[in-house]
Protein backbone atom coordinates (compact mmCIF):
# COMPACT_ATOMS: atom_id res chain seq x y z
CA UNK A 1 0.00 0.00 0.00
CA UNK A 2 1.07 3.99 -1.03
CA UNK A 3 2.16 5.72 1.81
CA UNK A 4 -0.45 9.18 2.64
CA UNK A 5 0.76 12.41 0.40
CA UNK A 6 -0.32 15.68 0.60
CA UNK A 7 -3.23 16.08 -2.05
CA UNK A 8 -4.89 19.38 -1.19
CA UNK A 9 -3.59 22.12 0.90
CA UNK A 10 -6.80 24.49 2.01
CA UNK A 11 -4.57 27.50 3.88
CA UNK A 12 -2.03 30.48 2.48
CA UNK A 13 0.93 30.49 4.97
CA UNK A 14 2.43 33.57 5.54
CA UNK A 15 5.73 34.11 3.61
CA UNK A 16 8.84 33.28 5.54
CA UNK A 17 6.72 30.44 8.05
CA UNK A 18 7.57 27.12 8.29
CA UNK A 19 4.32 26.19 6.38
CA UNK A 20 5.23 27.92 3.53
CA UNK A 21 7.48 25.22 3.08
CA UNK A 22 4.35 21.94 2.80
CA UNK A 23 4.04 21.45 -0.75
CA UNK A 24 1.45 18.83 -2.49
CA UNK A 25 2.56 15.69 -2.68
CA UNK A 26 4.50 15.33 0.67
CA UNK A 27 4.68 12.53 3.11
CA UNK A 28 3.58 12.82 6.87
CA UNK A 29 7.51 12.01 7.47
CA UNK A 30 8.61 14.85 4.78
CA UNK A 31 6.29 17.47 6.24
CA UNK A 32 7.47 16.88 9.81
CA UNK A 33 11.15 16.75 8.78
CA UNK A 34 10.57 20.22 7.90
CA UNK A 35 10.75 20.76 12.10
CA UNK A 36 6.78 21.25 12.59
CA UNK A 37 4.75 20.09 15.63
CA UNK A 38 3.13 17.38 15.27
CA UNK A 39 -0.03 18.46 17.09
CA UNK A 40 -0.01 21.38 14.60
CA UNK A 41 0.09 19.03 11.71
CA UNK A 42 -2.62 16.64 13.16
CA UNK A 43 -4.38 19.74 13.91
CA UNK A 44 -4.49 20.89 10.30
CA UNK A 45 -5.49 17.79 9.32
CA UNK A 46 -8.20 17.27 11.75
CA UNK A 47 -9.41 21.07 10.75
CA UNK A 48 -9.16 19.81 6.86
CA UNK A 49 -6.69 22.71 6.00
CA UNK A 50 -4.01 19.63 4.88
CA UNK A 51 -5.73 16.50 2.89
CA UNK A 52 -3.95 13.33 1.96
CA UNK A 53 -4.57 10.75 -0.11
CA UNK A 54 -5.78 8.10 0.82
CA UNK A 55 -6.33 9.34 4.16
CA UNK A 56 -4.92 8.93 7.23
CA UNK A 57 -6.55 6.68 9.69
CA UNK A 58 -6.01 6.14 13.70
CA UNK A 59 -6.87 2.89 14.84
CA UNK A 60 -8.64 2.09 11.60
CA UNK A 61 -10.88 5.71 12.08
CA UNK A 62 -10.34 8.45 9.33
CA UNK A 63 -8.98 11.32 10.48
CA UNK A 64 -10.32 13.73 7.87
CA UNK A 65 -11.36 12.90 4.64
CA UNK A 66 -11.67 15.57 1.42
CA UNK A 67 -14.97 14.89 -0.51
CA UNK A 68 -14.28 15.60 -3.52
CA UNK A 69 -13.36 19.39 -2.83
CA UNK A 70 -17.03 19.62 -2.00
CA UNK A 71 -15.35 20.37 2.27
CA UNK A 72 -13.82 17.90 5.05
CA UNK A 73 -15.65 15.43 6.43
CA UNK A 74 -14.10 15.35 10.19
CA UNK A 75 -14.96 12.07 12.09
CA UNK A 76 -17.35 13.43 15.05
CA UNK A 77 -16.47 12.45 18.50
CA UNK A 78 -17.36 9.04 19.69
CA UNK A 79 -20.38 9.32 21.82
CA UNK A 80 -20.34 7.73 25.20
CA UNK A 81 -23.71 7.21 27.92
CA UNK A 82 -22.21 8.54 31.42
CA UNK A 83 -24.22 9.60 34.44
CA UNK A 84 -24.51 13.58 35.01
CA UNK A 85 -22.56 14.37 37.97
CA UNK A 86 -25.96 16.58 38.99
CA UNK A 87 -28.83 14.67 38.54
CA UNK A 88 -27.51 11.29 37.74
CA UNK A 89 -29.39 10.44 34.83
CA UNK A 90 -27.69 8.82 32.09
CA UNK A 91 -27.17 10.94 29.27
CA UNK A 92 -24.72 10.70 26.01
CA UNK A 93 -21.52 12.36 26.46
CA UNK A 94 -19.33 13.75 23.83
CA UNK A 95 -16.28 12.87 25.82
CA UNK A 96 -14.27 13.23 28.90
CA UNK A 97 -15.13 16.83 29.60
CA UNK A 98 -18.81 16.60 28.65
CA UNK A 99 -19.78 14.78 32.12
CA UNK A 100 -23.49 17.27 32.80
CA UNK A 101 -26.73 16.57 30.78
CA UNK A 102 -28.25 19.82 28.71
CA UNK A 103 -30.92 20.26 31.20
CA UNK A 104 -28.45 20.56 34.07
CA UNK A 105 -25.67 22.74 32.04
CA UNK A 106 -28.94 25.30 31.28
CA UNK A 107 -29.71 25.62 35.04
CA UNK A 108 -28.38 28.52 36.67
CA UNK A 109 -27.70 27.20 40.43
CA UNK A 110 -25.65 30.49 41.48
CA UNK A 111 -26.20 31.76 45.04
CA UNK A 112 -26.08 35.51 43.36
CA UNK A 113 -28.94 34.57 40.43
CA UNK A 114 -31.57 36.92 41.25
Amino acid sequence: MSEPRIAALHFTPRPGSPWAQVRLGMTWAEVRSLGLLRTELSHRVRQGRIVFDPPLTRKGQVIAADKGGAGVELVPPRCQVRPCLCCRRPFESEGPGNRMCVECRARNVSPYAI
